[in-house]
């Protein structure tokens, strides 16, 4: 079943009691809220695409096969500048978001 968010959509793929295996797709030019979770962690895996990601204060350019670990209250965004980014996200822990900043003016 996809989900359509305002920078793409994502899929889910497997869930269990506390973890989740799902695909983000981020289309071309748009990018996540800047955000973290309190209690979830996260791991991404680039299946393609080419943009930036920041974790904490560090930006950096993403590369196809990379694997980013995102620790509970660490906050992160991910921009697929050139061309439309898939990721799988691996998460552990309660689904809870906190956005700091959001293009979309979300909550």
């Amino acid at each position: 079943m996809r989900v359509d968010k305002p920078w793409g959509y994502e899929v889910p793929l497997l869930e269990g009691p506390d973890y989740r295996l799902k695909r983000l797709v981020i289309r071309k030019g748009h990018r996540l809220s800047l955000q973290y979770h309190p209690n979830k962690n996260e791991t991404w895996i680039i299946e393609k695409g080419k943009g930036t990601i920041t974790i904490g204060t560090s930006v950096f350019t993403y590369t196809l096969g990379e694997i980013i670990d995102i620790p509970a209250l660490t906050l992160h965004r991910i921009f697929a500048s050139s061309s439309d980014t898939s990721v799988l996200e691996v998460s552990a822990g309660p689904e809870k978001t906190v956005r700091v900043k959001d293009d979309y003016e979300r909550v």
